[in-house]
C-alpha cells in the first residue's frame, strides 16, 4: 500500500507541479494584461478629461478674446463718431489703437471699402476681395450687426488675427480693429495631442498616438515618425468598429513588431496606448522558471516527508478504523473507536461514536419528545458534531414548507437552524413560546426545545384550532357585552330615560336580582317588540357597528313607548310582578303535592 500511495503521490507532484507552473504563466499573462487594462483606461480616461478641459479653457479664453474685441470695437466707434475729423488722419488712428491695445483700426465706408485706419496699404481693400474681409459683408445695410471673426488669416498678408466690427452711431462707417491672438494661439499650442502624450509616458514604457478619424492619420504621437501615418499602415484596422464609451483591446504588428493595445473613441479622435509584448510578458518566463525550481526542490522534501509520515501515522490507523467500521457494521455498534494518531482521526473517531451513540439513543429520545407532545405534532433531532437532523414527516406541514424546501434543509442543517431562529423570532411570538407563522391563514406553532446529550430537540405543535377558538370565545364574550350595552340604552328610552338601576330602586328589586324577573307581562311585550324590530332593521338595512344598531334599538323603544302612551301606559309607572323564580318554585312544589295525593291507594283492610 505504501509504494502505490508513494508512487501515485510522486507522479501526482510532478503533474501538478506543471500544471501549476502552466496555470501561474497564463495568470501572470492574464494578470499583465488586466494591469495593462486598467491602466490603459486610467490613462485613455485622463488624456480625454485634459483634451476636454482644455478645449473648454480653449472656448473660454476665445469667447472672453472675442467680447474684448467687440468692447473695444465699440470704444473705437464711440471715439470715431465724436471726432470724426481724426478718421482720416493715420496718426491720430494710431494713437486710438494703443489707447484700445488693439494692432489695427480701420474704417469701412458704407459700400465696405476701406478708406482710413492705421494700415494705409490695407485702403483700398473690400468686403469683396477676400474669404476672410467677405465675412462682414452682412453688416452691409444691417446697422444693428457687431461680428467678431474667429482667428483667420487676413486678406492682405495672411498673417493670423481676430477682426471685429460694428457701425458708428451715424450709421456712416463700419469700424473694425485686429488684434493679433497671441494668448489663444498659445492655449491652443498647449491643447496639442503630443503634448498631452509626452506627459503622460514619463511614467510608462507604453507609446501612445492618436488617430484624426476623418483623415485617418495619427495627429499626434509619442514617437514622432508616426505622425501622419495612416490607420491602414499601423494595422489597426478594428477602430472602425469603436463605439462611443467603448475601449477596445487587442494585438496588432507595426513593423514585425508585436504590441498590445487599447483604444478609444474620443470626439473626433481614435486614442491609443500600446506596449510591446516583450516588455508586457518580459518577465513571466524567468519567473516561471522560479517558481517550477522552488516547487520542486520543495515537493521534494515534502514527499520525504510524506513518505516517513505515511508508515507511522496514517496506514495503520486506517487500518484499525476500517476493522472498528467493519464491527459496527455487522451490528456490533458498542465498539467505541479510540484512534488518537493524529488530530484528525481522534476528530473522526469521535463523529463515528456519536453518530452511533445518537443511533442507539434515538428510541429514548424520541419518548421524552412525545411526552411534551399533542396532536398534530411533529419533532426534528438535529445533532451539531456530526451536523445531521432528523424530523418527522409532519415537520414540513407545520412549518407551512413544500416537500424541495425541506428536502433541501435536510441536506442543510446549519441553514434548517438558521432558518427556525429567524422564523421563531420575537416578532412572531403570539404568546408565551407560541408563534405565529402566517398571519394571513393564522398558523400558530407552539415550539418546545430541549437539549438531550450532544443533540437538539425541537417539538412542533399546531396549536391553531386552539387559537382560533379561543379567539371565537373572546369575539362572542365582546359580542355579548357590547348587545347588553346595546339592549341597557334601549330599556333607558322604554321606561322614559330611567336606567336599569333606577328602575331596580323604583320597583324594589336587589341589585343581585335581574329586573326581567320583575317586570310585568305588558313591558316584557313591549321589549320584546322593539327588539323584533331591531333585528328587522338591522337585516334589513344592512345596519353595521354598534352606534348604527344602537340608535335603531333606542328609536324603537321611543317608539314603542310613544304607542303605549297613546293608551295612556308608562311602562316605568306598571307595578312590579310577582318574582317569577318563587312562582316557578310554588309551582313545583304544587306538582309534588299533587302527585303524592293522586298517587296513593286505600289499604285492603
Amino acid at each position: 500500500m505504501k509504494k502505490v500511495i508513494s508512487k501515485r503521490l510522486v507522479q501526482i507532484l510532478i503533474v501538478g507541479v506543471l500544471i501549476v507552473a502552466g496555470v501561474a504563466s497564463c495568470f501572470q499573462v492574464i494578470q499583465a494584461k488586466k494591469e495593462f487594462r486598467k491602466t490603459a483606461m486610467d490613462n485613455l480616461g485622463q488624456i480625454e478629461s485634459i483634451i476636454e478641459s482644455n478645449d473648454t479653457k480653449l472656448e473660454m479664453i476665445k469667447e472672453e478674446f472675442a467680447d474684448n474685441c467687440i468692447i473695444r470695437a465699440r470704444a473705437a466707434a464711440y471715439i470715431a463718431q465724436q471726432s470724426p475729423e481724426n478718421i482720416t488722419n493715420i496718426e491720430e488712428c494710431r494713437k486710438v489703437a494703443s489707447m484700445l491695445q488693439v494692432d489695427e483700426l480701420h474704417f469701412l465706408n458704407q459700400e465696405g471699402e476701406i478708406y482710413a485706419g492705421t494700415n494705409p496699404e490695407y485702403y483700398g481693400y473690400n468686403v469683396y476681395s477676400g474669404e476672410q474681409i467677405g465675412f462682414f459683408q452682412q453688416m452691409l445695410g444691417d446697422y444693428s450687426k457687431e461680428l467678431c471673426q474667429d482667428i483667420t488669416p487676413n486678406t492682405a498678408e495672411g498673417k493670423l488675427m481676430q477682426y471685429a466690427a460694428v457701425w458708428t452711431t451715424d450709421h456712416k462707417n463700419i469700424v473694425q480693429v485686429g488684434l493679433k491672438p497671441e494668448r489663444v494661439l498659445k492655449a491652443m499650442e498647449g491643447n496639442d495631442i503630443s503634448n498631452i502624450f509626452y506627459m503622460l509616458s514619463a511614467n510608462t514604457t507604453a507609446d501612445f498616438y492618436a488617430v484624426d478619424i476623418k483623415s485617418r492619420k495619427v495627429a499626434g504621437s509619442t514617437r514622432k515618425e508616426w505622425i501622419g501615418v495612416t490607420v491602414e499602415e499601423t494595422q489597426n484596422s478594428k477602430l472602425e468598429t469603436l463605439k462611443d464609451d467603448e475601449v477596445l483591446f487587442g494585438d496588432i504588428v507595426i513593423d514585425g513588431k508585436h504590441y498590445y493595445n487599447a483604444a478609444k473613441k474620443s470626439g473626433d479622435l481614435w486614442l491609443i496606448m500600446m506596449e510591446p509584448l516583450e516588455k508586457l510578458y518580459g518577465s513571466i518566463p524567468m519567473n516561471t522558471l522560479v517558481f517550477i525550481l522552488c516547487t520542486m526542490l520543495l515537493l521534494l522534501a515534502v514527499v520525504i516527508a510524506v513518505f516517513l509520515f505515511l508508515d507511522k501515522n496514517i496506514i495503520k490507523s486506517i487500518l484499525r478504523i476500517n476493522g472498528d467500521l467493519k464491527k459496527i457494521e455487522q451490528g456490533k455498534c458498542d465498539v467505541v473507536l479510540c484512534e488518537d494518531s493524529l488530530p484528525e482521526f481522534e476528530q473522526l473517531s469521535g463523529y463515528i461514536n456519536s453518530m452511533v451513540g445518537s443511533i442507539l439513543d434515538f428510541p429514548q429520545k424520541l419518548s421524552k419528545a412525545l411526552e411534551y407532545s399533542e396532536v398534530p405534532i411533529a419533532i426534528c433531532e438535529y445533532a451539531p458534531k456530526v451536523n445531521s437532523l432528523t424530523a418527522t414527516s409532519r415537520t414540513k406541514d407545520i412549518l407551512l414548507l413544500t416537500e424541495e424546501g425541506m428536502d433541501s434543509f435536510m441536506e442543510k442543517p446549519e441553514k434548517f437552524m438558521k432558518w427556525l431562529s429567524e422564523l421563531f423570532c420575537e416578532e412572531n411570538r403570539y404568546e408565551g413560546n407560541v408563534y405565529c407563522l402566517d398571519k394571513e391563514k393564522k398558523h400558530f406553532v407552539k415550539k418546545e426545545t430541549f437539549s438531550y446529550k450532544d443533540s437538539e430537540l425541537l417539538i412542533l405543535i399546531d396549536v391553531t384550532a386552539e387559537i382560533r377558538e379561543k379567539e371565537r370565545l373572546a369575539e362572542e364574550r365582546d359580542r355579548d357585552a357590547l348587545t347588553g350595552i346595546i339592549r341597557s340604552r334601549g330599556d333607558q328610552a322604554l321606561f322614559g330615560g330611567k336606567s336599569t338601576q333606577e328602575m331596580k330602586q323604583l320597583l324594589g328589586v336587589k341589585d343581585s336580582r335581574p329586573l326581567a324577573d320583575f317586570l310585568p307581562t305588558l313591558t316584557i311585550a313591549a321589549k320584546n317588540l322593539a327588539t323584533e324590530m331591531t333585528n328587522y332593521n338591522v337585516e334589513e338595512k344592512d345596519l353595521q357597528g354598534e352606534n348604527a344598531i344602537s340608535n335603531e334599538h333606542v328609536q324603537n323603544n321611543s317608539t314603542v313607548r310613544n304607542m303605549l302612551g297613546t293608551r295612556g301606559i308608562k311602562p316605568e309607572e306598571l307595578p312590579a310582578s310577582e318574582d317569577i323564580r318563587k312562582l316557578e318554585r310554588k309551582v313545583k312544589s304544587q306538582e309534588k303535592k299533587l302527585a303524592s295525593e293522586s298517587g296513593k291507594l286505600p289499604s285492603e283492610d
